[in-house]
């Protein structure tokens, strides 16, 4: 028989009804020194390496960026240096802008916008469409080149401030 090291642990050693048991060993004693003791000797050498792993990431201050220089954000694409989401073009900041240094939220058209909405030149606000315009839902009555100089709210032409000026109603 083999004797494995162990414990030895009384499991029962009374009677119960009509059977009887008798005591049992579960097994040998451990000596916590024969552990402590068991060395493992291995000589001889090798080399491990060098292991090339199949995938890359590029380091760059952005992720899914395809611009021409450096952009941080996702998904931009165009000549670069553009930060947010899906913006295309040069010097974007905020989400879905094309152009030039617009910033905000889907600005389009010549360069420089800020807020939201706007498409020309030098925009800022919500809704406006022309050059040098600011405030909501402003429109120029001159092509983009030319600067219309129009505030305010919903206003039509060139050189108004204030609300609603040459606006038709019906």
């Amino acid at each position: 028989m083999h004797q494995w090291p162990g414990i030895n642990i009384t499991v029962y050693d009374g009677d119960i009804g009509p059977w009887t048991i008798p005591e049992h060993v579960l097994s040998t004693p451990i000596h916590l020194d024969d552990i402590v003791r068991t060395t493992f000797e291995k000589s001889g050498g090798g080399t491990a390496g060098p292991y090339t792993f199949g995938f890359d990431f590029v380091q760059g201050p952005g992720f899914f960026n395809s611009t021409t220089t450096p952009s941080s954000g996702f998904f931009n694409y165009g000549s670069g240096t553009s930060s947010g989401f899906f913006n295309s073009g040069d010097g974007l900041s905020g989400i879905i802008n094309t152009g030039t240094n617009h910033s905000g939220i889907w600005n389009a058209g010549g360069l420089e916008d800020s807020g939201f909405f706007n498409y020309g030149a030098l925009a800022s606000g919500l809704l406006n469409r022309g050059n040098t315009i600011s405030g909501i839902f402003n429109t120029s009555t001159v092509d983009l080149a030319t600067q219309a100089f129009v505030s305010g709210v919903a206003n039509i032409g060139t050189q108004v401030s204030g609300f609603f000026r040459n606006v038709r109603l019906p």
